[in-house]
């Protein structure tokens, strides 16, 4: 298979920000910060307004490659130079606007994905919305919420599918999106 390559463009701002662009991407913005072995490591991670924050979208990010180019390439006297500039702190003029957060309750743990599956055929709707209660609340602690309920409940992995599947045509769920889970 032959490397992918993207192209990746950076402007050095003041109070170790960096802005990047791959290819023709929104931009997002990375502060750098000096760390206890003299590298460079991002300390905030700012998207362009506007953009969906997704799990796919935060994989995509070129994190990896920012670092080097911050660490070992031309970007890294830059940054050093105007590292204690002075720079806008987006997040202390954000919090200024708004309320102290107030504690939520405990968020219940699920303790149990085993479901009653009703005798009758085809199932009822309360079968469906016990399923999709179930898999909103173990989307929230794994990346394999379908697994954990087929293993669960003694089911191959398509039943457990089917069922989420039906879940979402019932309106218990909203459409499944790829790369995205819940």
């Amino acid at each position: 298979m032959a490397p992918t390559y993207r192209r990746l463009a950076l402007s050095v701002g003041t109070g170790g920000w960096v802005g990047c662009v791959v290819d023709d991407a929104a931009p997002f913005y990375v502060r750098f910060a000096l760390d206890e072995h003299d590298r460079l490591a991002p300390t905030e991670l700012h998207l362009a307004p506007g953009t969906t924050i997704t799990t796919l979208v935060l994989q995509r990010l070129p994190l990896v490659d920012l670092d080097l180019e911050v660490n070992e390439g031309p970007a890294r006297q830059p940054l050093l130079d105007r590292l204690h500039d002075d720079a806008p702190n987006p997040v202390a003029a954000l919090a200024a606007t708004m309320p102290e957060p107030t504690p939520r309750a405990p968020v219940r743990l699920v303790t149990s994905a085993v479901l009653v599956q009703p005798d009758q055929r085809p199932y009822p709707d309360k079968f469906y919305r016990a399923v999709a209660r179930l898999y909103r609340r173990l989307a929230r602690t794994t990346n394999r919420p379908a697994a954990v309920i087929a293993e669960a409940n003694s089911v191959p992995l398509t039943t457990a599918h089917r069922w989420i599947k039906e879940a979402r045509k019932r309106g218990h769920l909203p459409p499944g999106q790829k790369g995205r889970r819940g």
